[in-house]
């Protein structure tokens, strides 16, 4: 009888062991099973532009100085004015008085002209010119025009670090005229302008003709 005992109890703990096996067993097939997540209302992910590069200082090369082709230099004018067989200068104590209304005006530039470049300039020929207006009136109207007047002076070849001293006498022309004096350089290959200037006229040692008006000035002043 108590082995009997003994044996039942001994099956009542064999099924409660097994039944918690079961228990567990099961409960582990349940936590293995994929799961799914769903997410509402998340915003939509924008793309970014990336950033536009910073633009740096611009380098700028600093430019070899070039040498001018010519300089002119020590530049001297001397005024002539012929009238009536009467010469007058810019030296006042040999000032005489002449009529202007026959008065011609004639320059006389002395200066030098230096190779300031780095070449050899061929053919170079020095040219003084001398402009002028001229009025015409026709039935009461005016109509002007520049007269160009023009002496030139040929230097052929001139080496770098070389000089010529040039002298030039000028055109011609009304010593009533304001005269505009440009004097130009050309050789092969470039020209340049080495001297510009108004002339005015002056006449401050007297004259025996007086102009009645503008009209007049402009009419007598080109006569030579």
């Amino acid at each position: 009888m108590d082995h009997r005992k003994t044996l039942i109890l001994i099956l009542l703990i064999a099924a409660l062991a097994l039944a918690g096996c079961v228990s567990s067993s099961g409960s582990n097939s349940a936590t293995t099973q994929p799961k799914v997540v769903a997410t509402i209302g998340d915003p939509t992910p924008v793309p970014t532009e990336p950033p536009e590069p910073t633009v740096g200082p611009t380098w700028t090369p600093t430019p070899t100085p070039v040498p001018p082709a010519l300089t002119l230099s020590d530049f001297n004018l001397q005024v002539k004015i012929n009238g009536d067989a009467k010469e007058w200068t810019q030296d006042p104590s040999q000032a005489q008085p002449v009529n202007a209304q026959y008065a011609a005006r004639q320059d006389t530039a002395t200066f030098t002209v230096t190779n300031t470049g780095n070449a050899t300039l061929k053919n170079l020929v020095i040219v003084y010119d001398v402009a002028t207006p001229m009025t015409t009136i026709v039935n009461g109207q005016e109509f002007s025009t520049m007269t160009h007047q023009s002496k030139n002076a040929s230097l052929d070849t001139l080496n770098p670090g070389d000089y010529r001293d040039v002298t030039i006498e000028s055109p011609i022309y009304g010593a009533m005229l304001t005269a505009n004096l440009t004097i130009t350089a050309n050789w092969n290959g470039g020209s340049l302008d080495l001297y510009m200037a108004t002339l005015e006229p002056n006449f401050a040692s007297g004259t025996s003709y007086t102009p009645a008006n503008d009209i007049s000035l402009k009419e007598y002043g080109s006569a030579s």
